[in-house]
């Protein structure tokens, strides 16, 4: 087995990382039709965005103001998630 050294990585790194996984998550159910293209597309754009302030943070300097744009994300994360939820029964009354 293969093993890989550790990696230390940054707040803002692992930011990064997981906002990786909720594009690649996303698609997920509507490649495999457990949901619609109303979902799919919701989720696209939520996590393109999400994705983009994940990125902010990754750049933002260790200081006030980076606590700032981290707190902006946390509070975008909430809102990402009560959409995605709210897409779920959308797109299935609308497309049965």
């Amino acid at each position: 087995m293969l093993r890989s050294a550790p990696v230390k990585m940054t707040d803002g790194e692992i930011a990064t990382v997981d906002a990786g996984k909720r594009v690649a998550g996303g698609a997920g159910p509507t490649l495999l039709g457990s949901v619609g293209w109303l979902y799919g597309t919701v989720a696209l754009v939520m996590s393109r965005a999400f994705v983009a302030r994940a990125i902010a943070v990754w750049q933002a300097a260790d200081d006030y103001r980076g606590h700032v744009i981290a707190q902006r994300m946390f509070r975008f994360s909430l809102l990402y998630l009560a959409i995605l939820f709210a897409a779920l029964p959308f797109d299935r009354m609308l497309f049965g």
